[in-house]
């Protein structure tokens, strides 16, 4: 099956084989949008299960994310620019007092491969910086924090706490990971949702926008 061979080559990080898989796929008339579903986002449901606690893991997810970008790229040339710009920027940083950016780097590279345009605060990010980026994009309609030392935990609800108390009449979604967070500790601090990976907060991120 097309679906699958295009699935596997991604998770094996063959941005090559993606692009000529995809390419027989439309050949032989599958639909784009079909190729999008059960080939490359359905590959991102299994990159959901790869973890980022080590070198290798994290060489892998790259890999993956290359051979996803390749698949996107490929697709949206037959889409017309559908998958681009969908119209929804997001916010990430990491939060204030973490200096850790490998894994929100992740999250970033994943968001633009999904057509989402990105603002990247980079790390130690006060709630203010947060508010004014929000300010100055006005299109941004979700909200990345990252952290990953149990000390920052205080300061993720406080920018959360400020971003709901300042910015209104705005539907915004908060998403918060990093390996000092947990589901229950993201929804403490306010928090619409909670992701382990880069993978399942793109998933989430397709979610919310649909």
């Amino acid at each position: 099956m097309m679906y699958e061979s295009i699935r596997r080559a991604v998770l094996d990080g063959k941005p090559r084989l993606v692009e000529k898989n995809i390419k027989e796929a439309l050949w032989k008339g599958l639909d784009p949008k079909d190729i999008l579903e059960q080939g490359l986002m359905a590959a991102l449901d299994s990159i959901e299960d790869i973890e980022c606690d080590n070198e290798e893991q994290i060489t892998q997810t790259l890999a993956c994310a290359r051979a996803m970008k390749k698949g996107m790229e490929s697709l949206d040339t037959v889409m017309g620019g559908e998958l681009q710009n969908k119209g929804v920027s997001v916010v990430i940083g990491t939060a204030s007092g973490d200096l850790h950016d490998m894994g929100k780097n992740i999250v970033a590279l994943y968001f633009r491969i999904a057509g989402f345009s990105v603002v990247d605060l980079g790390v130690d990010v006060s709630a203010l910086q947060f508010l004014k980026a929000l300010e100055n994009n006005r299109d941004a309609r979700i909200v990345c924090i990252s952290s990953l030392l149990k000390t920052s935990y205080t300061e993720v609800r406080h920018i959360i706490q400020s971003i709901r108390s300042t910015v209104k009449g705005r539907d915004l979604f908060i998403m918060v990971g990093g390996s000092s967070m947990t589901e229950e500790m993201a929804h403490e601090c306010g928090a619409d949702c909670y992701t382990e990976n880069a993978a399942s907060a793109v998933r989430a991120a397709l979610e919310y926008v649909k």
